[in-house]
């Protein structure tokens, strides 16, 4: 290069003698020298710096200059040369540091890479300046400790912080951190707070990855705030070092939040009490024991269990109560009772039962409620007080019964429906979708959770519910997919809670109810067996359907938790015996009063719906089926709009029978002969009686499913009643009566005197013959018991001591000349199956020229079969009969009134009734006779009978069958009746030609009953 440039002719050359050399140091001082080479130093003329720093003799300029020469040719050969450039740097770097440049010495060993040495020159030999540059030396050189101190040294918080977090120095960064709390300034406090909170946060983090949570909570401790500590814990779950921290911090309340969370109740306990809330700690020891009496392993919940520390839980619950107010404790004296489960009385259970209903207590109560009706079912049939035989409050009177340790069948039934009534309530407030807010609703919920051991866990986003015990038996039918795992506990979610709740809840109604079904059949069968009151056994029937049928009706989830079959046995059954209880062999059963008072009961109503639904449900016609529907019908006071139009729809295709129901059920004006607008009474009358007929005429032989003699006479009796009702005054018996109110409840009311017009004689032909041919034809009335499925010698006399109460009435009502019934009860197979007291009274009033047979006679023979005579009049002046009831309809004429007269309170059907003199009642019986009454054939062709006129024979083909079969005496005796019969008014000639058609018994009309063919 100084070729070229001298080649240009740029270069002047100089030739410098010895004695210039000489003159020019003669000039130059060492001070001259130094100030040169300095000169040339910062010229970067290194070789010509060291020259004048010899000159000057200055040594420390003289190693500069020759490290800055190594300097920079070190950084010229860098990439030329690498190992020559390091070799001149370090050259550079050991005169640097002999000659005090530690910043120059430090930063040559930086760029050898000898990153310790530099950091020890920065920090140890460059003051507060180097000690960025020491911590970043040591840091390259992964010398953390050297690196955070060298930072923390220079007040450098962010990277000393990142040094230590990256070196895992944690402990001596939480010793930094702690130095400069103490010693920083407010300022610097703020700004400390978010690199301590980002490093703390990660240390903690760091330890907890380690599962070393004791470290952990170290630097957890020195965050600065505790919201900063529990948001950090609570994101990572660890609940037992919030819970201590918050103990350690005395927040009481927080910490049994805490414990809460990870289902560790007792724990809670101790940190309520320790709160000072003993109210809140004493409930949660009972839910406690609650949950674990169910759930413990290897229960599979009800009944509550035994297990070691119950009893001192629920004492120390009873001992934190103590200063609360008297209310609680109470509450939790009897609360802990319940839940020990001891052996207790069922007077105790009662009374617990009563102070949580005080109480409000839901769990008491549903617990109560259990306890008391396992305690019935697990009775004997021969502990069951069957004492009363009545309808009775069931509340009330169960809890007479069990406060001296008894029980009934209506005691264990209200306890059921207690008890299924509460689960029922549980199951409504579960399935809502949206959580129940009312207060009671509240309460069941709370008492679902208590009762499962979940824990209802509520945050401001959403609601979880934790279960403590996952293994509980009621949780195996969720599949484990279905189950989460949230911290410590398994969480559900609502929806599959619902589910696993409704399945368990059917699963315990249906296991309950079918133990209840067995034990209330197992009842039944005893009464029957034992012939208990037939209304106990009708009582156990109607509760028997009524359990049934909600257990068949319940909406439940899952079928198999249902025996469908086993339900249907016991409506089918509960349905047919019921009717035979209703509807006896002996009619005089079911007018009791308490049968009375059962028939009016809505559980009595449903069981009779119930047997016209199957009745209905068969679909062949048949006059049995109708029968028993009509019979129902009217023997069960009001029924749905539906159900009427049911019935009616079945009875379609039979015109006599469609026709009376359309009159029952839709008001259907009847077509009734020479009668216009008449009262329902007629207009049921004139179709009842043409069903009647129908039937009776039909070939009972030969008709698989006839009328039974116990629907027939039945409705041939209500019958009589509604023809009855036309008269002002008009005689029944107690038990006619009572079934006319019945059957009045659900029909128009009734009207007590109205004309019948033309319809009255052919009904009152039909009642008289069918009465005359079933009492005649002995053999075959026997073989229609028989062939009804009826005991033959035990309902036969029945029958007939029923016909002939029913003569006695048409000779009160109607007039039917009393030879007709002497004549029957001179027949011996008649008499002897009548009462001998009854027989003695009737029998006694005959004489030659007897026209009436006295009312006073009546009466005392019906009071004798206990029917009493019930003579009903609108009479305003009333006195005494000694044997009959006397209704004056002026002054009871609504059925709660007449039925306190037929049952008055002190045992005396006379004690609430108008009372009329029996000469006055049988004139004013007489005079209504005399309007219009019929002359009744034998062989039931009827006209009207008009006061004197001449009365018709029957048609001669019919006679003659009837004639053939009497005896020379007996006709004479008709001639005589007929002739004095003829002059009185009201009365029935005919019958007096009837008296001998009964002489050979079963003779008469062998093809069967009237038209049969």
């Amino acid at each position: 290069m100084f070729d070229y440039w001298k080649k240009k002719c740029l270069v002047q050359v100089r030739v410098v003698d010895h004695a210039l050399a000489e003159a020019m140091q003669v000039r130059s001082t060492p001070e001259e020298w130094k100030s040169q080479g300095f000169k040339l130093l910062r010229e970067g003329n290194y070789p010509r710096a060291i020259m004048c720093f010899e000159r000057a003799r200055y040594t420390y300029g003289e190693k500069l200059a020759k490290a800055s020469a190594f300097k920079a040719d070190a950084d010229l050969k860098h990439i030329s040369n690498p190992q020559e450039a390091s070799d001149l740097r370090r050259q550079a770097a050991e005169i640097y540091e002999t000659i005090g440049m530690a910043d120059s010495a430090a930063e040559c060993f930086y760029m050898l890479k000898e990153y310790e040495t530099a950091g020890r020159i920065y920090m140890d030999k460059c003051g507060e300046s180097g000690l960025e540059k020491a911590g970043e030396c040591f840091s390259l050189a992964q010398l953390y400790s050297l690196a955070a101190e060298a930072y923390a040294r220079a007040n450098i918080f962010s990277k000393c912080l990142s040094i230590c977090a990256d070196g895992k120095l944690l402990k001596m960064g939480l010793r930094y951190i702690e130095d400069w709390k103490r010693q920083g300034t407010e300022k610097k406090s703020r700004e400390i707070e978010k690199l301590e909170q980002e490093f703390l946060e990660s240390c903690a983090l760091h330890f907890y990855n380690l599962r070393d949570y004791r470290a952990m909570m170290k630097y957890v401790k020195a965050f600065d705030c505790i919201d900063s500590m529990r948001n950090l814990l609570k994101r990572r779950g660890c609940l037992d070092e919030l819970m201590s921290l918050e103990e350690d911090f005395g927040n009481f309340l927080e910490a049994a939040k805490i414990v809460r969370m990870k289902g560790d109740i007792l724990r809670e306990v101790d940190l309520l009490v320790k709160r000072g809330q003993n109210k809140e700690a004493s409930m949660n020891i009972m839910c406690y024991v609650l949950h674990y009496s169910l759930w413990a392993p290897g229960s599979k919940g009800w009944p509550l269990k035994q297990f070691a520390q119950k009893e001192e839980l629920l004492a120390r619950a009873k001992h934190l109560a103590e200063p609360e107010p008297m209310a609680f404790r109470e509450y939790v004296s009897v609360e802990s009772s319940i839940l020990l489960n001891n052996q207790s009385s069922l007077a105790e259970m009662k009374e617990h039962l009563s102070a949580s209903s005080r109480n409000e207590s839901v769990r008491g109560e549903i617990l109560c409620a259990r306890n008391i009706l396992d305690f019935h079912l697990r009775q004997n049939i021969s502990n069951f007080c069957w004492e009363y035989d009545r309808l009775v409050n069931p509340m009330e009177h169960s809890e007479q019964l069990i406060l001296g340790n008894q029980i009934s069948v209506d005691s264990l039934v209200c306890f059921w429906n207690l008890w299924r009534e509460k689960i029922v309530r549980i199951m409504k407030c579960v399935g809502c979708v949206e959580m129940p807010v009312e207060k009671q609703n509240r309460c069941y919920w709370e008492f679902y959770l208590n009762y499962f051991g979940v824990l209802e866990q509520r945050n401001s986003m959403q609601v979880t519910y934790h279960l403590l015990n996952p293994d509980a038996d009621w949780v195996r039918n969720l599949h484990k997919r279905l189950r989460r795992r949230n911290g410590q506990l398994v969480a559900l979610n609502l929806p599959q809670l619902v589910s696993a709740a409704q399945m368990y809840w059917y699963s315990e109604l249906n296991s309950v109810g079918m133990k209840l079904l067995d034990k209330l059949v197992a009842l039944y069968q005893f009464l029957a067996k034992s012939s208990r009151s037939n209304f106990w056994q009708s009582r156990c029937l109607a509760l028997l359907y009524e359990v049934a049928k909600f257990l068949r009706e319940l909406d439940c989830p899952n079928p198999s938790f249902r025996d469908g079959g086993a339900l249907e046995c016991f409506i089918d059954t509960s349905s047919r015996r019921y009717f035979g209880h209703i509807f006896p062999l002996d009619w005089r059963i079911s007018s009791s009063e308490n049968i009375v008072s059962l028939r009016g009961s809505e559980a009595s109503r449903n069981l009779l719906r119930e047997t016209m639904d199957m009745i209905i449900s068969k679909k062949h016609f048949s006059h049995g089926k109708m029968g028993e529907l009509a019979t129902l019908v009217f023997g069960s006071g009001m029924l749905g709009d539906d159900l009427y139009g049911n019935i009616a729809k079945s009875f379609e295709g039979n015109t006599s029978w469609e026709a009376l129901m359309e009159c029952i059920c839709r008001d259907v004006p009847s077509d009734l002969p020479q009668v216009g607008q008449g009262p329902v009474e007629i207009s049921l009358a004139w179709n009842l009686y043409r069903a009647l007929e129908d039937a009776y005429n039909a070939n009972w032989r030969t008709e698989r499913d006839y009328i039974t003699p116990i629907c027939f006479l039945y409705l041939l009796e209500r019958l009589l009643i509604l023809l009855s009702c036309s008269k002002g005054q008009f005689y029944a018996t107690k038990s006619s009566l009572v079934e006319w109110l019945v059957c009045h409840e659900g029909l128009a009311k009734p009207s007590f005197s109205f004309n019948p017009g033309n319809c009255l004689e052919p009904i009152l032909g039909f009642v008289f013959t069918t009465i005359h041919q079933l009492l005649c034809n002995e053999d075959d009335t026997r073989q229609w018991i028989k062939n009804s499925d009826l005991y033959e010698t035990e309902y036969y006399p029945l029958l007939v001591l029923k016909l002939v109460l029913l003569v006695c009435l048409l000779h009160l009502n109607f007039g039917i000349s009393p030879d007709f019934l002497i004549d029957l009860l001179g027949n011996s197979w008649i008499s002897e199956q009548l009462p001998s007291e009854f027989f003695r009274i009737l029998s006694r009033c005959w004489r030659p020229t007897l026209q009436k047979i006295s009312v006073g006679v009546i009466a005392e023979a019906f009071e004798k079969v206990d029917d009493p005579l019930v003579i009903i009049t609108s009479a305003s002046d009333c006195s005494k009969c000694p044997h009959a009831i006397i209704l004056d309809v002026k002054s009871h004429n609504c059925k709660e009134e007449i039925m306190e007269v037929l049952f008055p309170k002190d045992g005396s059907a006379e004690s609430s009734c108008k009372l009329q003199d029996l000469t006055e009642v049988s004139k004013d019986s007489s005079s209504s006779s005399n309007n219009a009454a019929p002359v009744v054939h034998s062989d039931g062709a009827n006209t009207l009978s008009l006061p004197g006129q001449e009365k018709g024979l029957a048609n001669e083909e019919e006679k003659g069958e009837v004639v053939e079969v009497q005896k020379t005496s007996d006709v004479k005796k008709d001639e005589q009746a007929s002739s004095s019969s003829s002059s009185q008014t009201g009365g029935v000639e005919n019958g007096n030609k009837n008296k001998g058609n009964c002489k050979s018994k079963g003779k008469q009309n062998k093809k069967g009953r009237g038209k049969k063919r």
